[in-house]
């Protein structure tokens, strides 16, 4: 991402953004993501000037993202720019020539889960972009790689319709992506009889599957270190 100059959004058609962030911290953007980011809230500040709109210029990046996704901590700045447009003919903004859909990496178990994805799904549209399909977000602990196929299978026809690609055959167009056959068979596993009427001893079962010596240990004490309201 930080190969990519911000200011050739202008002549994109279609733009996928795939963001990954450990969701720990204050919400600051990834490394390789903070001047694609700093563009973007430049061009929104810029844009909100130029429309005689409230701007935030006094405020960090990281502050930006967290009053943007974050409905309590918000302060009075673009319109209300929730809901798609159906056509490109409604759109206004800098951005208005171009189809999006962003997909966003992170672990649930951490409050600030994709913030920065959401920022991003955000500004482009309040810069007056049209999404191809909703945000989606794939979770670390839960699924991400079949989420992540959806939401490409799902990109892919909005993209043809979009653009009126009737003679591309769909199927032949996403049949590379989805080479792995995620199926359960038989002859994909590796099955082994064990003696069901004696329990084995925990410890010696678990040494000899790690190749190393496993023994038990009393828990003295437990310290909670994720958010209060985590559900893992």
């Amino acid at each position: 991402m930080e190969n990519y100059h911000a200011g050739s959004l202008v002549h994109e058609s279609v733009v996928l953004v795939i963001t990954s962030r450990p969701t720990y911290g204050n919400g600051e953007p990834p490394e390789n993501g903070k001047s694609f980011a700093a563009s973007l809230l430049h061009l929104k500040r810029k844009n909100n000037l130029v429309n005689g709109k409230v701007t935030d210029s006094g405020l960090s990046l990281a502050t930006c993202i967290k009053r943007s996704i974050f409905p309590e901590q918000k302060i009075s700045l673009a319109t209300n720019v929730d809901k798609p447009r159906n056509s490109l003919a409604m759109a206004t903004g800098p951005l208005g020539n171009i189809r999006f859909a962003v997909f966003s990496l992170g672990s649930n178990a951490y409050p600030h889960f994709a913030i920065f994805g959401k920022y991003i799904d955000k500004i482009f549209k309040e810069l007056g972009a049209e999404m191809l399909v909703e945000y989606c977000t794939g979770d670390a602990l839960y699924g991400q790689e079949q989420s992540f196929r959806t939401w490409s299978e799902e990109v892919y026809r909005a993209a043809f319709d979009a653009f009126c690609l009737e003679n591309v055959d769909i199927k032949e167009a996403i049949g590379p992506r989805n080479m792995g056959d995620h199926s359960w068979s038989l002859d994909k596993v590796r099955i082994v009889l064990v003696d069901n009427g004696k329990e084995q001893d925990l410890s010696h079962v678990l040494s000899e599957i790690h190749g190393k010596k496993v023994e038990p240990f009393i828990l003295s004490e437990r310290t909670q270190l994720q958010a209060q309201d985590s559900k893992w």
